[in-house]
């Protein structure tokens, strides 16, 4: 497969790769190989998305593609405030991942809801989500009672696995 370091060369509107992006695997390659014949048949359905700062927020695999099959590369950008959510919403409804990519997901979601959480500005998916928890639970932090396992059971919830999946699939995480 194509490296995507290498065609963004090709692209000098996209600056780079968002971290929200890199949360998801890329497609093994028979789900590419799949991606590239659609592309190559129908052309670019879905645009590329870039943020504000043109870096790739969505469409690694699109992109990679379009490079692959000639076709034109469609933007498109995102100028909302939460990355991070968008990110979210649009890859985890259409990617078919294991309970095991899902807390690799969360693990690296909890270090940026740590990150926002210092500075005082906790993305909108972590404020979405504390105001749907129970009363009872809005004090706690949660039953171990520490801001880490906190940062790990919101991004958990985040991405749909539980807390204690994270620790489970992933050796050396408490």
């Amino acid at each position: 497969m194509i490296k995507l370091v290498e065609i963004l060369e090709h692209f000098p509107e996209i600056k780079g790769v968002h971290p929200a992006a890199d949360l998801f695997p890329m497609m093994d390659q028979g789900e590419f190989a799949e991606l590239c014949k659609s592309v190559a048949d129908s052309g670019m359905e879905q645009p590329i998305t870039l943020d504000k700062d043109g870096l790739l927020l969505d469409g690694r695999n699109r992109l990679l593609a379009c490079y692959e099959t000639q076709q034109e590369v469609l933007l498109d950008y995102y100028e909302g405030s939460d990355p991070w959510g968008f990110s979210l919403r649009l890859n985890l409804l259409r990617r078919h991942l294991t309970v095991g990519q899902k807390a690799m997901i969360a693990l690296e979601l909890e270090k940026e809801y740590a990150k926002e959480a210092k500075v005082g500005r906790p993305s909108q998916v972590v404020i979405e989500q504390a105001a749907q928890q129970p009363a009872a639970d809005a004090g706690k932090k949660n039953a171990g009672g520490s801001a880490s396992n906190y940062s790990r059971e919101k991004a958990a919830k985040a991405v749909g696995v539980s807390g204690r999946a994270i620790q489970q699939e992933i050796p050396g995480v408490d």
